[in-house]
């Protein structure tokens, strides 16, 4: 972890906003209002996608894991033949559906509403149809039709082999033989955020989607749960520093009088105490000035610096800022508070915790 490896000071919520720019790395979780009474979902183990519906989730099984347990392959048939004056497209995806006269017309809308569409009744799915009189997109649709795909179950799935299926018989195998072992019937849902963000159930979708915004405004509920999970789990150290900014560090800040301390040693403490936000060339250039880094006084200087990181009597930022901790943290025992590393709040003495 690379603030365990670096021994810097990282602002809470900068942790929390590279969770909120990777939603793979966040949890969302669902459950029923409690006025929904015995409400439950339907929820897919292999992927964590909830449905309010049994049949919506074994749509989503289909649709998303049919990979799983077949294999595709192109088996070409005749073009078709006939006097085609339009095309039927999908209105939500752009599929072609192809010619109303045509004898698939029917089973493709099927196949497409049973695939990506179950959650929404066939009759309002039809409503989304759109017929198109264009010469290029029929011809488009029967090159498409002389290459159907069929389905052949893989090795893997453990089932006795069998000849190629139509999507409706691969999606009606897996109902039979997968849905009742790969969905569950829950009360309470735990799912990745960039599935959840893919619900198909707009109530849920909608839900989903609120408090999603409401976390990039402001992570209230990501931060509880770093915090927790930094303190309890990783063992990090939480404080504050300025105006109630929140800082982690993988070591406990700690205290220092500087008149404890040894004389090379007190002149760090002093002078950081009264300079907070300072970086180190500022420090080196006011107590050992015209010395370069490489100079065994300035060497012997950053030593002391590096000991008292070290041993969490100096704070070190992630900006390279150095402060001295006061007062307690929240999280972690003794000496949490610091001067903020920067801004209008770098020229306090002191901090809350």
């Amino acid at each position: 972890m690379l603030i365990r490896k670096s021994r810097r000071s990282y602002p809470l919520l900068n942790i929390a906003s590279l969770f909120i720019n990777r939603p793979e790395t966040c949890e969302v979780r669902i459950e029923p209002d409690t006025a929904a009474g015995g409400m439950s979902f339907h929820q897919c183990r292999l992927c964590g996608y909830v449905s309010m519906s049994r049949r919506g989730a074994e749509g989503h099984l289909a649709a998303a894991h049919i990979d799983e347990y077949f294999a595709k392959e192109e088996s070409p048939v005749e073009a078709p033949s006939g006097n085609f004056m339009c095309v039927a497209r999908c209105g939500l995806s752009g599929i072609l559906l192809g010619p109303p006269n045509h004898h698939s017309f029917q089973e493709k809308i099927r196949d497409v509403h049973r695939s990506r569409y179950s959650h929404m009744p066939i009759d309002e799915y039809r409503r989304h149809i759109e017929m198109v009189r264009d010469p290029a997109l029929i011809e488009a649709w029967k090159q498409e039709y002389v290459k159907q795909t069929r389905y052949r179950l893989r090795e893997s799935s453990g089932a006795p082999s069998a000849g190629p299926m139509k999507r409706a018989e691969a999606e009606a195998w897996i109902a039979a033989n997968v849905a009742d072992t790969q969905i569950a019937e829950v009360r309470k849902a735990a799912l990745r955020a960039d599935v959840a963000r893919t619900l198909d159930d707009r109530p849920l979708l909608r839900s989903v989607e609120e408090a999603w915004n409401r976390e990039v405004k402001f992570p209230r509920s990501l931060l509880v749960a770093l915090r927790g999970a930094l303190v309890h789990r990783y063992h990090m150290h939480i404080f504050r520093a300025g105006k109630g900014g929140y800082f982690v560090c993988s070591i406990r800040p700690v205290p220092l009088e500087p008149q404890h301390a040894v004389e090379a040693i007190r002149d760090v403490l002093t002078y950081l105490r009264d300079n907070p936000g300072s970086t180190r060339e500022k420090m080196l250039a006011a107590l050992r000035p015209g010395v370069s880094e490489g100079d065994p006084a300035a060497k012997e200087v950053l030593g002391h610096l590096a000991w008292l990181i070290e041993r969490g009597h100096i704070i070190e930022f992630f900006d390279g800022t150095l402060s001295v901790p006061l007062g307690r943290s929240e999280e972690s025992s003794p000496a949490g508070s610091a001067v903020p590393p920067s801004g209008e709040d770098a020229a306090a003495k002191s901090a809350q915790a």
